[in-house]
């Protein structure tokens, strides 16, 4: 089994050994750098370019945000999960828009900590349940958003809109195939028309697309 190397950059030190301690239990994981603040982080991530960085947005010397849009430029392979309180869905906006992967809530459980990094890993989104749908129905980002957001997705069928909804709520290709009782085959099919009829490359792109748009949940 590959090991895929993370690095956490959280101010608080119980918490930060936490992560790493819930990280440990999992062969597939490896943390190699535990650090505190903006300096630290960058100086971690040139020295092990990481394949996932553990990121809070409240640093003591800087903004989470600014680290993401550094390791876009620096280390482009290694994935950011923010792991953070805040909850504003321009917040969760504006870290998708810089380059976040992952946006996780530290109320939540272990379990779901480990299936984030997974989801983050694999190259899916991921964004906390609790405010995906919030963030969503807000529509209003400090990006702008994009006009006539309804003409983006007319040319996708009944199905690929459903689905494409799905996505933009981070759930996975196996969460989806459960949730409307088709194959995960049918699923990645759908999701790769969907991202070609809309001319994006990416999973990321469709939910940086979306949040722009201010598309809602239906």
């Amino acid at each position: 089994m590959k090991t895929n190397s993370v690095v956490i950059v959280e101010d608080h030190p119980l918490f930060r050994e936490g992560l790493a301690s819930i990280l440990s239990v999992a062969p597939e994981f490896k943390v190699v750098a535990q650090v505190g603040n903006l300096k630290e982080g960058k100086e971690a991530i040139l020295k092990w370019t990481p394949e996932v960085a553990l990121l809070d947005l409240s640093l003591p010397d800087g903004s989470g945000h600014d680290l993401l849009e550094w390791v876009r430029l620096e280390s482009p392979i290694t994935r950011v999960l923010i792991i953070t309180m805040h909850q504003e869905p321009e917040v969760v906006a504006k870290a998708i828009e810089c380059g976040a992967m992952g946006y996780l809530l530290k109320e939540s459980s272990a379990e779901n900590l480990l299936f984030a990094v997974r989801q983050v890993l694999s190259g899916e989104t991921y964004i906390d349940s609790s405010i995906a749908k919030r963030m969503l129905e807000k529509g209003e980002t400090s990006i702008g958003k994009i006009e006539n957001p309804s003409r983006i997705l007319e040319n996708l069928s009944p199905r690929e809109k459903e689905i494409f909804h799905q996505l933009v709520l981070g759930k996975s290709v196996k969460e989806i195939s459960s949730q409307l009782f088709i194959s995960p085959k049918t699923v990645e099919n759908h999701r790769t028309s969907i991202l070609h009829k809309l001319n994006l490359r990416s999973t990321l792109e469709l939910v940086r697309m979306a949040v722009r748009a201010g598309l809602t949940v239906p």
